[in-house]
């Protein structure tokens, strides 16, 4: 019976297979399960008590209260066991089949990459699955026990399984980039990649019983973690037992552009659910793509478009939530959403930072790539078909094209929302108070959106340099394009402090640096007239970089016919 079983998933997932033949032999079940069960007795003891659920009312609360702080004991348990240990076998796995060579064999198997890879997470933790499942019965019976509804215990396990998913494909992202490291670090890979895991999951176990509010665009980083959503779903429903969980309140009030999604068990376990599927399908496509083609970008272009929409709908989403936020002069109460969203912007301001420096590095091809795009561009646009065949559709889609075109549209999607935000801000301004006083008078929309315009050209002059210095005949070239970059952004605002240039009355030189919004105590006609010579910048350096692209493509021609 068990044998057919094992046929039947081998023929679907052979590598599944392989990893769990190599495992599950009788010695380690047997000591797993030992292991397992020695824990759950530890556990018990250590938070027994000798008390009969027919004793008095406070002997009972304190019955149920023991069989509660063992549930929340192996919810710890099986959280940090998991993720933890899980990340560094997987980690460490792939690590030893790479240095052992088998890995390039299992590459060049018919199999996908993805059946290659959910084989290597389900197979390789599998006696640590095997620990957690002999644990599953007792914590059943003290989840039961502690008045914790079964229906949300089963929630518990989905949101576990859904957070596995999420960590250990970030586990098998991590692996798949430290393949060409050389092979005395990459044990070190296994360590770092639970370090990764441990600490961030430590920190959030900390303040998971803290009251952390969730009216802010951070509460999408705080779901990242599994532990506030667990203490959620471990709450009895016996009143008797104190409530340590001081965020779950909160939690009940999560709004996704004004949609009370936590109201009840099911929308806050859909968001979570939602939440991770999202990022691990992301992860998923940087994997496919990696595996078996090293110089291969994380993202095509267009599913980084969609990837950059997404995250700017999830922080907007959880920007937007109603609640008392202002004071007004007569000390009373109401929701201002212009407060709220410029609460937020420190935020959006890193996270974006964050992002599109992310997106300049993974989306950048390599320099063989562009080179056969150069020579061959003319060949592969008769295989497509309409616009996608014009060189208007390589550059916005193109998997050989340079990158700052899609820098471009990203830079778009995200400032298109406060754009918006921008003109119609003075309208959502009902109560006429001082929040946006910055915006009507001190700055003024029409400043504010040059300044968003100078944010888009200068982060598109950056990219466009970093990918010359990238494509250029360098040893090093992304580590020379790294800091010929950081020297742009850095050395002219150092060097107008060092003159002693002050931008409030010499607010022109400025203007042409890396931080012009310094400069905008000068006339608009000179901020436009800044902005016109940025606008003329980026243009002359993409000209330069398309030459120098075209140039080296032909140079490389010649050297093929020559030979």
């Amino acid at each position: 019976m068990m044998g057919s079983i094992l046929e039947k998933i081998g023929d679907r997932n052979p590598q599944f297979i392989r990893e769990v033949k190599g495992r599950l032999k009788i010695f380690p079940i047997i000591f797993i399960t030992s292991l397992s069960l020695l824990m759950q007795f530890l556990v018990y003891i250590c938070n027994v008590e000798k008390i009969s659920p027919d004793a008095g009312n406070v002997e009972y609360i304190r019955y149920l209260a023991h069989w509660d702080r063992i549930f929340q004991s192996l919810n710890t348990i099986f959280i940090f066991s998991l993720l933890v240990c899980g990340t560094f076998q997987i980690i460490s796995d792939i690590s030893k089949e790479e240095n052992r060579g088998t890995l390039n064999f299992i590459r060049l198997s018919p199999q996908s990459e993805v059946s290659i890879l959910t084989g290597k997470i389900l197979g390789v933790p599998i006696l640590l699955y095997l620990f957690i499942a002999s644990a599953i019965p007792f914590h059943l019976i003290s989840g039961i026990f502690s008045g914790v509804p079964f229906l949300k215990i089963l929630a518990l396990y989905l949101i576990l399984f859904a957070c596995c998913s999420f960590v250990f494909s970030v586990a098998i992202l991590l692996s798949v980039m430290t393949l060409n490291v050389a092979k005395k670090s990459q044990g070190i890979a296994a360590w770092l990649g639970a370090a990764l895991v441990f600490f961030p999951l430590s920190f959030s176990y900390s303040i998971s019983t803290a009251d952390i509010p969730f009216n802010h665009a951070f509460a999408w980083f705080l779901m990242f973690s599994p532990n506030i959503i667990i203490q959620y779903l471990s709450q009895s429903v016996n009143l008797e037992i104190p409530n340590a969980c001081f965020s779950c309140g909160n939690l009940e009030r999560l709004q996704f552009f004004y949609i009370p999604v936590g109201m009840n068990t099911f929308g806050i376990v859909a968001i979570y659910l939602a939440n991770y599927a999202f990022l691990t399908y992301s992860i998923w496509q940087a994997i496919k793509r990696l595996f078996r083609n090293q110089s291969a970008t994380f993202f095509s272009k267009s599913y980084s478009y969609l990837f950059v929409a997404l995250t700017q709908i999830m922080l907007w989403g959880f920007t937007l939530q109603k609640s008392d936020n202002y004071t007004s002069v007569e000390g009373k109460y109401y929701y201002d959403v212009n407060y709220q969203i410029q609460q937020n912007l420190p935020l959006f301001f890193l996270f974006n930072f964050i992002l599109i420096f992310g997106l300049t590095l993974t989306l950048l091809p390599s320099r063989q790539a562009i080179l056969d795009w150069s020579r061959y561009r003319h060949l592969d646009s008769n295989h497509r078909p309409g616009w996608q065949s014009t060189i208007y559709g390589d550059l916005l889609l193109g998997e050989k094209t340079p990158s700052q075109f899609a820098i471009g549209i990203n830079l778009l999607l995200i400032t298109t929302p406060f754009i918006i935000w921008l003109i119609i801000a003075p309208l959502l301004n009902t109560q006429n108070n001082l929040v946006i006083r910055w915006l009507t008078g001190e700055v003024g929309i029409f400043k504010a959106l040059l300044a968003i315009g100078f944010l888009i050209s200068l982060t598109m002059i950056y990219a466009t340099i970093y990918q010359q210095f990238a494509i250029a005949k360098f040893s090093q070239p992304i580590s020379l394009a790294t800091c010929a970059i950081f020297a742009v952004i850095f050395l002219p605002p150092v060097i107008l402090f060092k003159l002693n240039i002050d931008p409030v009355t010499n607010p022109i030189p400025w203007l042409f640096s890396t931080i012009p919004w310094a400069g905008f105590t000068a006339n608009i006609p000179i901020i436009c007239f800044a902005f016109l010579g940025e606008i003329m910048i980026l243009v002359w350096l993409n000209i330069i970089l398309m030459n120098q692209i075209k140039l080296a493509g032909s140079s490389t021609t010649k050297e093929l016919l020559s030979t």
